[in-house]
């Protein structure tokens, strides 16, 4: 009897073991490298899981961590930091997170997960909307009265949350609010009379490793009180790629050209679109274009000078006419101001109420942010167009590959209508060139004009959530010359950020042969995915 009651016991210990481990809750629903990620464990059979009697393991996506126990009441918390280095941390973007045994590993349709959106380093602004005409993207207006005051953020955390946490989060608390209450504080209004443009936000740098680290749980505890994590953008072009092509600088523009079919011809009518260019140039700033970065062509190194004043040489390429409007938001290594890319589409918006408007987006972030996306949806439905970078390959180096990676940029993923993301196609070579975001990338392996020479793959093909909206040729030798062919210093630029350009001088075309609305990326192609200027004229042959 014994020895079936205690076979029955070890039975019964092992089938707990080795069952899907319950979740209640994870707190919070973000996190950024260093930050506290709190698994809040269910019951089993009425009573709480013991998770110090388990080896337990947290899963997020492909990568695995130890968590620490912790009892308190009744109720059972796992506790991990998320790693600074970046060999140990989880693809960013939208994750899925698993509790497992010791030994186990993800299976698809575990009953035991939950997502959770990885964070970068923020280091950004946290801002609070002080506007009664819009409140945060699920709930009603804001009151004005109801708004910290500029350098009281640190108020939304006075009071305590009805909710029980682990004694680490209820740390980190105190310390975002001790954070908060030493920060410098500024306010800043935006153009325009509806939603987030014709706000007054306030806002405070997340200057401290405190505020940095904890981002997750700043977010998770201040959306109700109408407050958002502004991260920096990306940089753009990518840093340290690896691209190369044995042709002449005059050859390898032409196919760019040719491949669009550039010299495609235009009657421009009555009508003059604006393109509000926000981006790292303004040609009346004293410091007109400070973006620098190192780059290998061909095996050399050598520093790239300039971003968007490039972008916009593009544009005016394409479209010589097109009147260019500026605003200067990103710095010399390519991170820019929420509050300045706010600005440049407000005004935007604003604009197009009375008159034509593109607006010119070649920067991305990792963030569904929702002020961002409360702008942009404005410039929307304003009417203007808006074209934006899909984003380079080097968003997802390093990053191991699986069906749970993703590697995200916005706005690009939210195109659609008039919102459009633009792939880099390639350009005619021999070898594969691959620069656009999810795709392969390959490296020179010998002389590739022999037989001995090949194209040996540094990253593999990873997979994206969304897929551009349409491609269009992404390298060039920059600046040109007035006959349109590259100067004698040119230097290549390649990427995402450079194919963008293209397709907003496509719709300044489109606009001065008198198209009504906006296109479908449809309308904007002829025989594959690439952009092609013969269809503004409706004819592709």
């Amino acid at each position: 009897m014994k020895r079936a009651l205690t076979a029955f016991l070890i039975a019964l210990l092992l089938s707990v073991a080795h069952a899907a481990v319950p979740i209640q809750e994870i707190y919070p629903s973000r996190v950024a490298p260093g930050g506290l990620i709190q698994v809040t464990l269910g019951s089993v059979n009425g009573q709480p899981f013991d998770c110090k009697r388990y080896s337990l393991r947290i899963w997020i996506g492909s990568s695995s961590y130890t968590p620490t126990c912790e009892a308190k009441g009744s109720q059972r918390f796992l506790v991990m930091t998320l790693p600074t280095q970046a060999a140990q941390l989880p693809q960013m973007g939208p994750q899925v997170l698993r509790v497992l045994n010791a030994g186990e590993r993800p299976k698809p349709g575990d009953p035991s997960s939950r997502n959770v959106h990885i964070l970068d380093q923020v280091t950004g602004v946290l801002s609070v909307q002080s506007t009664s005409q819009l409140g945060g993207p699920t709930q009603g207006p804001v009151q004005t009265s109801d708004i910290p005051q500029p350098g009281k953020l640190a108020s939304v955390f006075t009071s305590n949350p009805v909710r029980s946490d682990s004694v680490a989060i209820t740390k980190a608390r105190t310390a975002i609010q001790a954070a908060l209450s030493s920060s410098e504080s500024e306010k800043y209004d935006l153009p325009g009379s509806q939603g987030v443009c014709g706000a007054t936000l306030y806002s405070t740098r997340l200057s401290s490793p405190v505020l940095q680290q904890q981002v997750g749980l700043l977010i998770e505890e201040a959306e109700d009180a109408g407050i958002w994590v502004a991260p920096d953008t990306a940089k753009q072009p990518p840093a340290d790629s690896v691209f190369w092509s044995d042709l002449p600088p005059e050859r390898l523009n032409a196919y760019g050209w040719e491949a669009i079919h550039l010299n495609s011809p235009v009657t421009p009518g009555t009508v003059r679109p604006t393109v509000y260019l926000i981006d790292t140039f303004d040609p009346h700033a004293m410091n007109t274009d400070p973006f620098r970065i190192k780059i290998v062509f061909n095996g050399d190194e050598f520093t790239a000078e300039g971003h968007g004043s490039k972008v916009s040489e593009l544009i005016q390429t394409v479209a010589p006419s097109a009147e260019m409007k500026y605003t200067q938001a990103c710095n010399g290594s390519g991170s820019c101001s929420l509050r300045k890319v706010l600005e440049g589409i407000c005004a935007a918006a604003t604009s197009a109420a009375t008159g034509k408007v593109i607006v010119h987006l070649s920067l991305a972030t990792p963030y569904d942010h929702p002020i961002l996306h409360a702008a942009v949806n404005e410039a929307l439905k304003a009417g203007a167009a808006i074209v934006v970078a899909y984003g380079n390959s080097d968003r997802c180096l390093g990053r191991a590959g699986g069906p749970l990676d993703y590697c995200n940029a916005y706005p690009a993923d939210w195109a659609g209508g008039a919102l459009y993301s633009v792939g880099a196609s390639q350009q005619s070579n021999a070898t594969p060139q691959t620069f656009q975001r999810g795709q392969l990338r390959y490296t020179r392996k010998g002389d590739l004009q022999s037989q001995s020479g090949s194209a040996e793959r540094v990253l593999p093909a990873m997979p994206v959530a969304t897929q551009p909206s349409l491609s269009a040729p992404g390298f060039f030798f920059l600046p040109l010359t007035d006959q349109g062919t590259p100067a004698s210093d040119a230097k290549p630029y390649w990427g995402t950020s450079f194919a963008a350009p293209l397709v907003t001088g496509a719709l300044v075309r489109w606009v001065q042969v008198g198209k009504t609305g906006w296109p479908t990326p449809a309308q904007l192609k002829c025989y594959d995915a690439r952009l092609d200027l013969r269809q503004l004229t409706a004819s592709c042959t």
